[in-house]
């Protein structure tokens, strides 16, 4: 609580009296017990308890980050682990070279994003990264177009940590902690256990709204580059954006199955042609 002086500290009804264990000023007024069934708790960014705490709720307790314990202590799970392992890597423009924080497994194409028509780079004003992921898409474009506002949405916790410190060495670049789909929603993955029949363990809960309204609240309507790599939502966000899709000047898609494909092409190759042409296309893998 002294290293966080921002955090709200939620304790289980009947814990004891932690306020007597947190004498310094201030810090018991920040100390909550939660109370009632754990469906009526709050969505929590960081959670702390044993598999046994667990199972004796008998429902999911929603969190963004978990640390769950065995009976002896040991840790079960720690989904923040994996931001101990981001690495330090740099990207080269010209003469400019950015120095990006990511994961040691993380996938990017990075020929397809290199390979941006140059020739509209002084055009372009506003760039929307859907799915930006830890933002390597966005040093991309900051690359190619260094004046241009970089609009960055993200709903996974876990990228979301290392986006927002990469966003400050982009400069001009915002990042929105959401995701963007075709209607608004609000959907949980399991965290654990991974047996889907549980009826118990931690959930993170993972808000998106509808893309075009989205972007709308936001004052983005004129899109300069389009880029939707949110692994499974492309078709549904093209669909909510069709209307202005005429209007934007590139438009990177990145798609999951063969099914998803085949939409894209049918509904948006002829909706976009002759305007637009293909500058690369690639099977991922």
């Amino acid at each position: 609580m002294l290293d966080l002086p921002r955090l709200e500290l939620y304790v289980e009804e009947g814990f004891g009296d932690p306020c007597a264990l947190l004498q310094q000023k201030g810090v018991p007024e920040r100390i909550h017990e939660v109370r009632g069934e754990p469906a009526s708790w709050p969505s929590f960014d960081a959670v702390v308890c044993t598999a046994e705490d667990l199972q004796r709720l008998g429902r999911p307790v929603r969190a963004n980050f978990a640390f769950v314990l065995a009976e002896d202590h040991q840790l079960l799970l720690a989904n923040a682990s994996k931001l101990m392992e981001a690495v330090l890597t740099g990207f080269d423009f010209g003469k400019l070279r950015f120095s990006v924080k990511l994961y040691p497994d993380t996938v990017f194409y990075e020929r397809t994003y290199l390979n941006f028509p140059v020739f509209l780079s002084s055009q372009v004003q506003t760039v929307i990264d859907i799915g930006a992921g830890v933002g390597l898409g966005s040093v991309c474009f900051r690359g190619f177009c260094p004046e241009a506002a970089i609009h960055c949405f993200e709903v996974d916790p876990l990228a979301l940590h290392l986006l927002q410190q990469n966003a400050l060495g982009l400069g001009n670049c915002f990042v929105h902690p959401v995701g963007l789909a075709g209607q608004d929603s609000c959907r949980t993955c399991r965290l654990w256990p991974e047996d889907p029949q549980a009826k118990w363990g931690v959930e993170q809960p993972l808000p998106f709204r509808e893309a075009r309204a989205a972007l709308k609240e936001l004052g983005l309507e004129f899109i300069d580059v389009l880029r939707v790599a949110t692994g499974g939502e492309e078709v549904e966000v093209l669909t909510s954006l069709q209307e202005q899709l005429e209007d934007i000047k590139v438009i990177y898609v990145e798609f999951c199955s063969e099914q998803d494909r085949k939409q894209i092409d049918h509904r948006y190759n002829q909706h976009l042609a002759p305007d637009f042409v293909i500058m690369d296309a690639r099977r991922a893998g």
